[in-house]
Formats: structure tokens, sequence, C-alpha cells
């Protein structure tokens, strides 16, 4: 993975503890699996822009803060 797309996962776990919600919850919420949310957030997979989406579409995350960690993070 490239650098940028390890802090969109580093972000991606930053989201999560915002919202204090447990893998499994916050899965569900973004209709995936507790495993894929692990995967993310351990980096051994990356972001895909659908996740990426959804999230911020559910929850008001900015999606340039997501994408570049610039600005607020939420809209």
């Amino acid at each position: 993975m490239t650098n940028k797309e390890l802090m969109i996962c580093e972000r991606f776990k930053q989201i999560g503890i915002s919202l204090n919600m447990k893998q499994g919850n916050f899965a569900k919420e973004i209709q995936t699996t507790q495993g894929h949310v692990s995967d993310i957030e351990n980096q051994r997979k990356g972001v895909s822009d659908r996740i990426m989406e959804i999230i911020c579409l559910k929850y008001g995350i900015n999606k340039n803060w997501f994408k570049t960690g610039e600005g607020d993070m939420y809209t």
C-alpha cells in the first residue's frame, strides 16, 4: 500500500473511534463485515470508493478530509 492509502486507513479508524462504534456495529452500518473493517484498520486492505462514499454520506464526514487529511473531519 502507498503512504496515502495507509493514511486513509488511519482516518477510517479515527472515524470509527469518533463515532464510538465497535468494529461489528460499524461494519453493519457501512454494509460490510467485521473482518473487512479489521483488515482496513490494520492496514491489510484499503478503503474502497464505495465504503468511503457510504461513510461520508451516512455520518457527514468530509470526503476531502477522508482522502487527504485536510480540513475538518465532519462537514
